[in-house]
């Protein structure tokens, strides 16, 4: 056995059933072999926040630690009782989360960043990419509790309840080995986006970064706004949007993708110092792939679109919903529909979080609001010297067409999913480009400041390209 060659082991472990509890017993046969499978069943992990200690045990030796490549954290929350599936979350127990989760992402910090402190130099300079995968695991909420146990109030239980990250004066401790990072989005127990602020800033060469936030639903007046002072300084600054801009000016990503977001000119540009006057050319060196898909409103509260709602119709079957009077509504009177909801939530849900009935009156760009965040957002791109492609979309899930799409493409990438679903001829890959498609059902001219900065950016062989969709 100790004549066969270390290549040779690892080709025959390839061969092997790769599911870990099939591999381990292969570990006994020798120290040799030990290293070849554990190089396997160690590279990703998953593990419960309650297994921590053991799994520090387990990961005691350098060796092993290098082998870690991917760690699906998942936070488990104290549990509760099947009685209290229909009953709201109480302040208690809502302290007893907050506070599981708090220990939780310290005490991992903490040991990761043992980790480093105990690798030794040139070691530490080298010591390995860990993707990071954070989950909120509450035992007793709806999906994952068992299923006859039944459905209660859902995830209505835990409504305006947000895990927060405060560690009284004290900073979490900075991983440097952490370079991808995902947060799904946890919808009976959501981090509250300043928590995920304070994560993003312990992982300082995150490069790569799927982040899940859950904004507050519209009848939340109160609460969408504590969201927006909690992401927005005294002067009104958009902590959120200008946090992820130094992040991904000051760190290796080369990849960021936002879903859905509430965005402002701060993600493209230092507000602050261009309002002063003071210079702003700070650089993104290694951004590749910038896409964004924004939501109408902006921090502020205001919206990127706007129009005179006489001028247009709501649609018939959303007439009938907005016959229904104010009071029968609130007393839940109006709810037709209320039996065959498998979830068991009225109509009146969507009326009271303005999802319903619809009236999608806002179909133009609003000039004051959205020129101001294209222009910064076209200044910005001149300042990324590895793009290769940024997508910016809005309203695009709206009816009717009111949506735009615009796509700057380096020479040689291809355009992603164009709403035209015309493919692009070679000669025009083969340029760089700016795109705008412009929705048949809405209307925006091109300011020329912004178009100078586009034609600045492809250059004399590049195109600027304006079109309409859908193009029948």
């Amino acid at each position: 056995m100790e004549a066969i060659s270390n290549e040779i082991l690892v080709i025959s472990s390839n061969y092997l059933d790769s599911t870990t509890s099939e591999l381990a017993p292969y570990a006994t046969i020798s120290q040799r072999w030990q290293f070849v499978i554990e190089a396997r069943t160690f590279a990703h992990i998953k593990l419960f926040s309650f297994d921590l200690p053991r799994f520090a045990a387990i990961f005691a030796t350098p060796r092993r630690r290098a082998l870690l490549r991917r760690l699906d954290y998942d936070l488990e929350l104290p549990t509760y009782s099947e009685a209290d599936i229909g009953q709201f979350e109480t302040a208690h127990d809502h302290s007893a989360n907050v506070y599981a989760f708090i220990v939780a992402v310290k005490h991992l910090f903490l040991l990761l960043k043992q980790w480093e402190h105990d690798a030794s130099p040139p070691e530490n300079d080298n010591f390995g990419r860990l993707e990071l995968i954070l989950r909120i695991h509450p035992p007793m909420d709806w999906g994952n509790r068992p299923a006859e146990i039944g459905f209660g109030i859902g995830f209505a239980r835990t409504e305006n309840r947000y895990l927060n990250l405060d560690f009284n004066g004290t900073e979490l401790p900075r991983v440097q080995r952490v370079t991808g990072f995902s947060l799904p989005i946890s919808v009976g127990h959501p981090l509250h986006p300043t928590a995920v602020i304070v994560l993003l800033g312990a992982m300082p060469r995150v490069s790569k970064a799927d982040l899940g936030l859950l904004e507050p639903k519209l009848r939340m007046v109160r609460v969408r706004k504590a969201h927006r002072l909690a992401l927005a300084q005294g002067d009104g600054v958009d902590e959120l949007s200008r946090t992820l801009r130094v992040l991904s000016q000051r760190s290796p990503l080369v990849d960021l993708h936002l879903s859905n977001f509430v965005i402002s000119s701060e993600l493209f540009v230092d507000l602050r110092r261009h309002q002063a006057g003071h210079d702003t050319a700070n650089i993104w060196p290694n951004l590749q792939r910038f896409s964004i898909t924004s939501g109408l409103v902006a921090p502020n509260g205001k919206c990127y679109y706007t129009w005179n709602p006489a001028d247009v119709d709501i649609e018939p079957d959303q007439q009938v919903l907005s016959s229904a009077g104010e009071h029968e509504i609130h007393m839940g009177i109006y709810d037709h529909d209320a039996e065959d909801n498998v979830f068991g939530i009225p109509d009146n849900e969507d009326v009271l979080n303005g999802e319903s009935p619809t009236h999608e009156w806002r179909t133009r760009p609003d000039i004051e609001m959205f020129d101001p965040l294209i222009l910064s957002m076209s200044q910005a791109v001149l300042k990324m010297p590895a793009l290769k492609r940024l997508s910016f979309q809005i309203a695009m899930n709206m009816s009717d067409f009111t949506g735009l799409m615009l796509e700057c493409i380096e020479a040689g990438e291809n355009s992603i999913d164009p709403p035209d679903l015309k493919s692009e001829l070679d000669e025009e890959v083969n340029v760089r480009r700016w795109k705008a498609w412009v929705g048949d059902a809405t209307e925006w001219d091109i300011p020329q400041e912004i178009d100078e900065l586009w034609r600045q950016w492809v250059g004399e062989e590049g195109k600027v390209i304006v079109g309409r969709w859908p193009s029948f």
